[in-house]
C-alpha cells in the first residue's frame, strides 16, 4: 500500500446579503493531498460549501470533516482525513420606529420612544442604546430594553423632525426612523407696572421706561428683558403727558426664549400728578395810609417757577392784605387768591400763595383849616371851628383851635391857632390858621339939653353915654359956645373934648341950651 501525502483544510465564513436573518456561507478548502476530496458538515450537508440560516446572533459554529479521496499510482489504500471549523459572528439587520408622543405645551417634559427588532425571520431583543436627533442635532438618548429606548427631553414650541437613531450592537446592524412632534408654545402673562409719575417727567414712551412690568409663566433660565409701554395720555403743548390717569400698555416684549410662549399682555394704570409750582416775582406796593388792610400787588414780573419750558401758564388773579391799616414799615402783606391760567395750568398746583412780602404804609396828609370869626369889642369869644380835608372813614380829630383874644381884647386880629388840635399818627397834619377879628363897638354919647335964664352962669353940661363895655369910661366935657352973657335963644352944646377908648366907634349926639329971657 502506497501512503497518501498528508493535507489541511481551512473553513471560512462570509455573510450572504444585507438583511437581518441573513445567510452565511461557509467555505472549505483544502490545502495539499491528491483528490477529489469528499466533505460533510456537522449539519450533514455535503459538499465544499454550506449554506446556514441563523435566526438569533451569536458566534457560530460550522465544522467539516474532509476525506481525501485520491490514489498514488493507481494504487488504492486508506483515506486521509482532515476536519476543520470556523467561528463567525453573525450580524442580524434591524428596523427602528420612532413613536411620536403627545402633544405637550413648551415646558412640559416629552417622552421620546423608539422601538428596534430585528428583521424577519430572525428573532430577539436588539441591544444597545438610541440616540434622538432633532434636524441633527442630539437631543437626548436611551438604553434599549426589551427592544424600546426611550428619553425625556425638553423641546421649544413648534413642530420638530425627530430622528430615532440606532447604531447597532454586537451581531446588531443599526438603523433609523423618523416622527415629528409638536410642542404648542405656553402661556405667559406680561403686565405694565402701573406708575406714579409727576408732570414734566416727559411724553414718549421711552419716558416711561422698558422695565416696569411683570410677568407670569417664565420657565427655566427664559426671560424678558424689556418691553414697549405706550399710554393713551395726551400731551401738552410742551410735548408732556398731561396730568391725569391713564392706562399703560405693553407690548413688544424682548428676552430670550419668548417664540415659545404665548404672550398676553395686561394693561397698568399711568398716574400722572400735578407738578407742584410756587409762583415768584410777586411784591407788594407802598401806598399812603387809606383805613384799610387792602394791599396792591405788583405781578409784572410774576412767574410760574418750575414751570416746564414750552408751556403755555401764567399767573392769575391774587390780592393782597397788610397785617394791619396803620402806618409803618416793613408791614407784612399777605397774599391770597392767585392761581393759574393758560392751556396748561391743570398740570399744575400752586405750592402756595406768595410769601415774604412786605410794604410801607406812609401816613395821609391832612389839611385842617381854622375858620375866621369875627366879634364885637367885649363879646364872648366865640367856639372856634375848623374845616378838615383828608380825613378817611370814621379817623377824627381831637382837641380845638385857640386864640389869645378875650372878651376884653382891644379890637383888632388875633390869629386863631392850631391849639390842641391832633389827629392819630397814621396823617401829616398841615393847619392853616385862621383870624379872629375884634371890631370896635359903637358907643353913643348923647348930651343932655339944659335951659337957663339969661344973665345964669350956664350949668354943667351932662351926657349919657351908651355901649360902654368892660368898665370902660368917656373922659372930657361937652362944651358950647353959650355964656350967662349970651342973648336969649338956642345953642349947641357940642361934643367938646369928650372921647372912649380906640375900642370904641363914637356917635356924638348933641344936646340944646336953651337962653330964657329974664325976668324982670
Amino acid at each position: 500500500m502506497i501512503a497518501r501525502p498528508p493535507f489541511t483544510v481551512a473553513v471560512a465564513g462570509a455573510t450572504d446579503g444585507a438583511d437581518a436573518g441573513m445567510q452565511v456561507k461557509y467555505t472549505s478548502t483544502p490545502s495539499g493531498g491528491t483528490g477529489p476530496f469528499s466533505y460533510l458538515w456537522d449539519d450533514n450537508t455535503t459538499g465544499a460549501t454550506d449554506f446556514r440560516t441563523y435566526s438569533s446572533p451569536g458566534s457560530v459554529r460550522a465544522y467539516v470533516t474532509v476525506t481525501d479521496l485520491g490514489s498514488s499510482g493507481g494504487s488504492g489504500g486508506s483515506s486521509t482525513t482532515a476536519s476543520s471549523y470556523s467561528n463567525y459572528v453573525t450580524v442580524i439587520g434591524s428596523t427602528t420606529t420612532a413613536v411620536s408622543a403627545p402633544t405637550a405645551v413648551y415646558g412640559q417634559a416629552v417622552t421620546l420612544t423608539a422601538t428596534v427588532s430585528p428583521n424577519s425571520p430572525a428573532t430577539g431583543s436588539p441591544t444597545g442604546s438610541v440616540t434622538f436627533e432633532d434636524g441633527g442635532v442630539t437631543i437626548g438618548s436611551g438604553t434599549l430594553s426589551g427592544g424600546t429606548a426611550t428619553a425625556s427631553v425638553t423641546l421649544p414650541a413648534g413642530t420638530h423632525a425627530i430622528t430615532a437613531v440606532y447604531g447597532g450592537a454586537t451581531y446588531w446592524n443599526g438603523s433609523s426612523g423618523n416622527t415629528s412632534e409638536t410642542i404648542t408654545p405656553a402661556p405667559l402673562t406680561i403686565a405694565a407696572t402701573s406708575q406714579t409719575q409727576t408732570y414734566g417727567f416727559g411724553g414718549t414712551s421711552a419716558a416711561l421706561g422698558t422695565t416696569g412690568f411683570t410677568t407670569a409663566g417664565l420657565l427655566g433660565s427664559d426671560s424678558v428683558s424689556g418691553v414697549t409701554l405706550s399710554t393713551n395720555a395726551p400731551t401738552s403743548t410742551s410735548g408732556n403727558y398731561t396730568a391725569g390717569a391713564y392706562t399703560l400698555t405693553p407690548s413688544a416684549a424682548s428676552g430670550s426664549g419668548l417664540s415659545n410662549y404665548t404672550i398676553t399682555y395686561t394693561t397698568g394704570s399711568l398716574t400722572v400728578a400735578r407738578k407742584s409750582a410756587p409762583i415768584t416775582g410777586v411784591s407788594a406796593d407802598d401806598k399812603v395810609y387809606d383805613g384799610t388792610t387792602a394791599a396792591t400787588l405788583d405781578t409784572d414780573d410774576a412767574s410760574v417757577s418750575g414751570a416746564v419750558s414750552g408751556d403755555a401758564v401764567a399767573v392769575a388773579g391774587g390780592s393782597g392784605t397788610f397785617a394791619t391799616a396803620n402806618v409803618g414799615t416793613g408791614i407784612t402783606v399777605t397774599a391770597t387768591g392767585f392761581g393759574l391760567s393758560g392751556a396748561d395750568a391743570a398740570n399744575y398746583t400752586l405750592s402756595g400763595q406768595p410769601s415774604g412780602l412786605s410794604a410801607d404804609i406812609t401816613p395821609a396828609t391832612l389839611d385842617i383849616t381854622a375858620d375866621d370869626q369875627e366879634i364885637t369889642y367885649g363879646d364872648d369869644v366865640p367856639d372856634l371851628t375848623y374845616e378838615v380835608d383828608g380825613l378817611v372813614g370814621d379817623d377824627s380829630v381831637s382837641g380845638a383851635p385857640a386864640t389869645t383874644a378875650t372878651s376884653t381884647s382891644n379890637a383888632g386880629d388875633y390869629a386863631i391857632t392850631q391849639g390842641t388840635l391832633t389827629a392819630s399818627s397814621n396823617y401829616t397834619l398841615t393847619f392853616t390858621a385862621g383870624t379872629l377879628t375884634i371890631d370896635t363897638a359903637e358907643l353913643e354919647i348923647v348930651a343932655d339939653d339944659q335951659e337957663m335964664t339969661y344973665g345964669d352962669p350956664v350949668p354943667g353940661l351932662t351926657y349919657e353915654a351908651y355901649g360902654l363895655v368892660n368898665g370902660d369910661a368917656v373922659s372930657g366935657t361937652p362944651t358950647t359956645t353959650a355964656a350967662s352973657t349970651s342973648n336969649v335963644g338956642d345953642y349947641s352944646i357940642d361934643q367938646g373934648t369928650l372921647t372912649a377908648s380906640s375900642n370904641y366907634d363914637v356917635e356924638y349926639i348933641p344936646g340944646t341950651l336953651t337962653i330964657d329971657p329974664a325976668t324982670c
